[in-house]
């Protein structure tokens, strides 16, 4: 078995290896400014409300700090099944596979291509990431 954390950041439900998460911190009001990336908004789609709380992800420039509108918990499950060759991804790598959770299927995000995006969205800004600015409004 391995352990992820579980979130939901707009209309999807996901996890990440939990040994990939540095820590998680509450949020109060709009989060750190600039310096939080929303998930919902970096996978194309809005977030349902108010962050629940912020990821902290290790980057190569100190902490990378992503947004969720909630938070699920520990999910301990098999290794993720890969997703079919079929499936269509606009982040080629961020989702490597799939959780069958009984009621619903829940997305795998791989830490260093998440830390990867956000670091492309500083560098370039969001243009071809489905919408306003990241750091505009976190969750």
């Amino acid at each position: 078995m391995q352990r992820f954390l579980g979130f939901v950041a707009g209309p999807f439900s996901l996890a990440t290896p939990i040994e990939g998460v540095r820590q998680i911190l509450d949020v109060t009001g709009d989060g750190d400014g600039g310096h939080v990336h929303s998930m919902a908004r970096l996978l194309g789609a809005e977030p349902l409300g108010p962050p629940d709380a912020v990821l902290a992800f290790d980057g190569d420039d100190g902490a990378v700090l992503v947004s969720c509108c909630r938070l699920r918990g520990v999910v301990d499950a098999h290794a993720p099944a890969p997703l079919p060759g079929t499936v269509a991804c606009r982040r080629p790598g961020l989702i490597t596979g799939t959780l069958d959770e009984g009621d619903e299927l829940t997305l795998v995000v791989d830490p260093r291509v998440l830390v990867g995006l956000v670091g492309l969205v500083r560098a370039v800004g969001p243009i071809g990431l489905g919408g306003a600015r990241d750091s505009e409004a976190a969750s």
